[in-house]
């Protein structure tokens, strides 16, 4: 039995960074994990800490060391998966994650999660009050139709996707509201539109669908992760000055951030993590959107006691353009 909880020697490392209060009383490291690994092409338990089973939650997973799609699985539809990097309605795969544990999940052994050799990154994340959701519903066509959720707490993002129909992925940022949307993996911007989320913003137990396809079609069947914004994690936005080095200040370390331009079209959704390095010395970062490997061409983001620097890059203004305005997802470290 593989173990990637404070075994950086062996395959699997875990990023358990912190405990806080603040995921509806539950620990940070209860409810998210990033998971280092090298693939065996057999099976492989990993074993996190996170009650998967019981709770539920989502994981996401990438490849490294080569190019290979971003997959997402969620414990509400066994068997299935979907991309972050296509278009493609959930497809089904018996070789990936074969269970959902108390304490992490199992692997079979599906190239993509778990091919041999491969050095694997996935990012856990499990159901909590203020930190983290799934819910799922079939579309019905209906303008302003309400999705219950048990967030129970401020809505940060939403990502939507049509598990039945191949289309785009829906993004709600709370900064920008339920008057504007944004798609991915196409490289759109944040834009203004009542087709998605009905010009109203999500609150603290349900959001607010239109008629557009890719939310609320009759007929189709989605599923949301809807992350929470509080003091385990929070979602935002800046707009560039073009100093080097700017802090974005959350009030707690970031072990975890999802950076993204906004304000016009592109796919650069970067992920980086505190398990891979945040320092700012052109750490290991992927693109949740492409299939591209790991890569480390510039220093993007640093970890701070109070949260992340941008603005980092030979330039002095990468991600930090004055002006231009950027979105952003972080995870508490401690």
């Amino acid at each position: 039995r593989q173990t990637s909880r404070g075994r950086s020697s062996m395959s699997n490392t875990a990023m358990m960074m912190g405990l806080s209060s603040g995921a509806g009383g539950v620990a940070v490291a209860d409810v998210f994990s990033t998971d280092l690994y090298t693939g065996n092409g057999s099976t492989q338990d990993i074993v996190n800490g996170l009650d998967l089973s019981t709770e539920g939650g989502m994981v996401l997973f990438a490849r490294r060391n080569g190019a290979e799609e971003k997959n997402i699985f969620n414990t509400y539809a066994p068997n299935k998966y979907h991309r972050t990097t296509t278009t493609a309605a959930q497809e089904t795969i018996t070789t990936g994650i074969t269970s959902y544990n108390t304490d992490g999940f199992s692997l079979a052994n599906w190239n993509n999660v778990n091919g041999s050799g491969d050095t694997m990154v996935s990012w856990s994340w499990r159901v909590a009050p203020k930190f983290f959701d799934v819910q799922t519903w079939t579309g019905d066509g209906v303008v302003g139709r309400e999705i219950p959720h048990n967030l129970n707490g401020e809505v940060g993002m939403i990502w939507v996707k049509s598990t039945s129909n191949a289309n785009q992925w829906c993004v709600y940022n709370r900064n920008y509201g339920g008057t504007y949307f944004s798609l991915f993996p196409t490289a759109q911007a944040f834009a203004q539109s009542s087709a998605y989320w009905n010009d109203t913003d999500a609150t603290t137990s349900a959001f607010t669908v239109s008629n557009e396809a890719v939310v609320n079609q009759s007929g189709v069947n989605y599923v949301a992760y809807i992350f929470g914004h509080g003091d385990n994690i929070q979602c935002g936005t800046i707009v560039g000055d073009g100093t080097s080095d700017r802090e974005i200040d959350l009030g707690f370390k970031a072990q975890w951030v999802l950076f993204k331009r906004a304000d016009t079209n592109n796919n650069g959704w970067l992920l980086f993590d505190a398990a891979r390095g945040m320092t700012g010395n052109a750490d290991p970062y992927l693109k949740m959107t492409e299939t591209n490997a790991e890569d480390t061409d510039q220093d993007y983001v640093e970890a701070t006691d109070n949260g992340f620097k941008v603005g980092l890059a030979s330039s002095g203004s990468y991600y930090n353009v004055s002006g231009q305005t950027y979105i952003y997802m972080a995870i508490k470290a401690e």
